[in-house]
């Protein structure tokens, strides 16, 4: 987290991937807490501290819960789980 924070510091905006394998957000896969799993959200949370405008997209299956930092990032674009042209896609939204 520290280095991606460091590595933040340097560009004119960060791009943070997150978000949960199809594994856990499909059918079958319930879980009491809708927060991104792990430590997405410090990492998240370190890279705006940095003042470097912050995009998150978050790829998931299903709606999650957003607001211990959505405040602090310039952007977040939600993606669900995609095909073999979701890379592209991204790219396209972002671009």
């Amino acid at each position: 987290i520290e280095e991606a924070a460091e590595a933040a510091k340097s560009v004119d905006v960060a791009v943070v991937f997150v978000g949960e394998p199809s594994t856990i957000s499909g059918e079958a896969a319930s879980r009491s807490d809708i927060r991104l799993p792990g430590a997405q959200e410090r990492l998240i949370t370190r890279i705006a501290a940095t003042r470097t405008p912050t995009v998150v997209v978050i790829v998931t299956g299903r709606p999650l819960d957003v607001t211990a930092w959505i405040d602090d990032v310039a952007a977040a674009v939600v993606v669900w789980h995609g095909g073999t042209e979701a890379a592209a896609a991204i790219i396209d939204v972002l671009l």
